[in-house]
């Protein structure tokens, strides 16, 4: 006999049977880019198999109230490996040898057949979705019961049942028949209509099954799980590799050109000084300005090799945002864009580097400015919002354009020192990737949202008490 991983509750435990079908379903979106065939596959699956849907909602965030099988099977995909993760649990015999298959048979049928009834197009297609679900789920306890300690609805909420708080109430509501949502009276008739020709354990026998697809589940999913790590190692260290291949392009660059440079713009200034020719007057100021514009792309370079100290003071958004934009009006009046700033408070602040937080705002602004050329606008909000990976607080900063957008091939690469993206539309060079660094530096994190489809839309996130210094692996070469 094989099981999904276990549910738990304080010291309670569940263990819901894994069918063969449903074992093959689950096997097939395990592949790194799930098709819509597979995906349908497996959404069959729950809504013909109670225990897989049980196990879902279970598992489903506390926070959240799924409106129908397809909020479970979308949530699961997103990250299916970390889902599947079995310990010795997989195959218990002593959970076999008390396994009561007519019993879960009998009822999973009668949920099964309940479900379908209620997924008839009786009502506006989220009810009928949410009817579904609450039809296939409504016997849980009791399934719950077959596979672990007894669930008892109405019981003091003592910890010792997994189900979810939603469903606990969506039971109870459906068996007291104390609401009249359109719903649970679904739910009910499909109920009704079932018990004339309710199974028994003698005419409805479990399924037979073979280990084929359910014992090799857990092993394609470790395999899976650590083929994810290798994949997020690789990345990491091919990022520190770039870092050190940009720290020594850096060191020689400084060293071996910006002295040429030096020398440069000192005889192109020295030169100024005593020609009248407009014309040749005009040539030597480019060389200077095309001199220190090099110089300038070195100094950015070094941004990687030797990041500088950060020198963390209370830094207000409002006053910091301000300058930052009038020292980019000019270049926007000048191309017609339209310079918008939006702060929640007017008290927004962050423990920062004032200088290299305006340098990288800038940045990103002027990639903005760059990738719209003509019109347009270019928008920077601020916000005080928690971490979604802890209770810290942080600071939002979005600077969103109406531009060309970024394209698919460029996003992996767009943070990338002197990544070219103007074939794309956007801007060249150091810009993102001068930015993408500071930001590092000061603990957060900058990112593009995919999912913002009016142009481009990125997203800096800020701890608002926690500033890092310089990393220690380049500190050795201050």
């Amino acid at each position: 006999m094989f099981w999904l991983p276990k549910l738990t509750s304080g010291a309670a435990q569940w263990r819901l049977p894994l069918s063969e079908s449903t074992a093959a379903a689950i096997m097939a979106v395990l592949f790194p880019v799930p098709s819509g065939a597979s995906r349908e596959t497996f959404r069959r699956a729950v809504a013909t198999d109670p225990g897989l849907a049980l196990w879902l909602a279970c598992r489903f965030p506390r926070d959240r109230i799924p409106c129908g099988v397809d909020d479970l099977v979308e949530w699961f995909l997103q990250d299916i490996v970390s889902q599947l993760s079995w310990h010795s649990d997989f195959v218990n015999p002593a959970s076999t040898s008390s396994w009561n298959s007519g019993d879960w048979s009998v009822l999973t049928e009668r949920s099964r057949a309940v479900a379908q009834r209620s997924a008839q197009p009786t009502c506006e297609s989220q009810r009928t979705q949410l009817a579904e679900l609450i039809g296939l789920l409504h016997l849980s306890p009791e399934l719950l019961s077959l596979c672990g300690p007894t669930i008892r609805l109405g019981a003091t909420d003592d910890g010792s049942s997994c189900l979810p708080p939603w469903l606990t109430d969506a039971i109870g509501q459906l068996r007291r028949a104390e609401s009249s949502e359109t719903v649970y009276q679904v739910v009910r008739q499909a109920i009704e209509e079932f018990e004339s020709n309710r199974p028994t354990k003698e005419t409805v026998g479990p399924e037979t099954t073979t280990p084929s697809f359910a014992s090799m589940l857990p092993q394609m999913a470790q395999t899976l799980a650590r083929l994810e790590d290798l994949e997020r190692e690789f990345a990491a260290s091919l990022e520190t590799a770039k870092l050190d291949a940009m720290r020594e392009l850096a060191y020689g660059a400084s060293h071996e050109i910006n002295n040429p440079l030096a020398n440069i713009s000192t005889r192109a200034q020295a030169l100024l000084v005593g020609e009248t020719d407009p014309e040749r007057r005009r040539k030597l100021a480019t060389i200077n300005s095309q001199a220190f514009r090099a110089h300038e792309m070195i100094s950015d370079i070094m941004l990687f090799a030797k990041p500088p100290r950060i020198d963390p003071i209370s830094v207000n958004l409002v006053e910091l945002t301000d300058e930052v934009l009038s020292e980019l009006a000019e270049d926007a009046e000048e191309q017609g864009t339209e310079l918008r700033r939006e702060l929640q408070d007017n008290q927004i602040s962050v423990l920062a580097d004032r200088g290299h937080l305006a340098v990288a705002l800038k940045a990103l602004i002027r990639n903005s400015l760059e990738a719209i050329a003509m019109g347009g606008y270019v928008e920077l909000t601020a916000r005080l919002t928690s971490s979604t990976s802890s209770s810290r607080s942080q600071v939002e900063i979005v600077v969103r354009d109406n531009g060309p957008g970024v394209s698919a091939d460029a996003r992996s690469s767009m943070f990338n020192p002197f990544y070219s993206g103007r074939e794309a539309g956007r801007g060249l060079g150091l810009g993102l990737s001068k930015c993408w660094r500071i930001i590092t530096l000061h603990g957060g994190n900058i990112s593009l949202d995919d999912t913002y489809s009016d142009g481009a839309r990125f997203v800096i996130c800020l701890p608002i008490g926690a500033v890092h210094s310089v990393d220690p692996e380049f500190a050795a070469h201050g």
